[in-house]
């Protein structure tokens, strides 16, 4: 756009004294279930939760990286008779330039012998209930969200051979 500042080819000299320092820990657990609830048609529970914590050190702006000190997820997978699942997922950050970031996603989902094969047919509502447009880093650096809503509906198809 006109008048606004940018960086320009012909005038990018970029160097190598900067410095940046990144420390974190992740933690990630895996959890299942097999028959021990007492829902007559489930057959497996599998939960998953991980957690992440990052800490970055700079003497530079640009040396900035994008990322959330905290983020992390857990999910729930359940698994039936007759070949149906449904899951369900919570995911977040901490802020990024001001702006935090979390998401809500439920899944059903049916298999069915098709021929040589099965077929997998999968649908998804996913929720981010604090969507924010876009948010600027710097007047050279915009972050756009590239969804157009806050509630987003998938559906897919897949076959694998047997």
């Amino acid at each position: 756009m006109a008048g606004e500042p940018g960086v320009q080819l012909s005038d990018y000299s970029p160097t190598n004294e900067g410095e940046i320092t990144l420390q974190g820990v992740e933690l990630d657990a895996n959890l299942s279930w097999d028959n021990v609830f007492f829902i007559e048609h489930l057959e497996t529970v599998r939960l998953h939760i991980n957690y992440a914590y990052i800490d970055s050190t700079t003497d530079d702006f640009y040396e900035k990286t994008l990322q959330a000190r905290h983020s992390g997820a857990a999910y729930l997978i359940f698994n039936y008779r007759n070949d149906w699942l449904s899951s369900l997922a919570y995911y977040g950050s901490s802020e990024i330039n001001g702006e935090s970031f979390d998401g809500w996603e439920l899944g059903v989902g049916k298999t069915i012998r098709l021929g040589e094969g099965d077929l997998s047919i999968k649908g998804k509502v996913v929720y981010w209930p604090d969507k924010v447009d876009s948010f600027t880093v710097s007047d050279t650096f915009k972050v756009e969200n590239i969804n157009d809503s806050a509630t987003t509906y998938y559906l897919a198809f897949g076959y694998s051979f047997r």
